[in-house]
């Protein structure tokens, strides 16, 4: 199941500069995309019941686009998201073996 991993201002919290860790993990049915959303604790660790929900893209172009407008926001957190190949900007690494 992918997930992709944002880190948002916590609006609820009375501190200033407060965040909330939030994983979006997907499960591809025959009729819709099946969302969780995940409030998470400080080791990215999934607290609670998720928030659940459907979308009409599949799971690449729904964490693709997220990911990319997460991103322009400064929310994205890659190292705690699955699939980096649908990261913005990315680019596979290749190495050659000379002799």
């Amino acid at each position: 199941m992918p997930v992709t991993a944002l880190l948002l201002p916590d609006i609820k919290n009375s501190i200033p500069g407060a965040t909330k860790k939030i994983k979006f993990v997907t499960q591809d049915s025959k009729e819709h995309l099946i969302v969780d959303i995940y409030e998470c604790n400080e080791d990215w660790i999934e607290i609670g019941k998720p928030t659940e929900g459907t979308h009409i893209d599949n799971e690449e172009e729904y964490h693709t686009l997220l990911r990319l407008e997460a991103s322009k926001r400064g929310h994205f957190v890659s190292e705690q998201s699955t699939d980096p190949h649908w990261n913005p900007n990315y680019k596979e690494d290749i190495f050659k073996i000379t002799s």
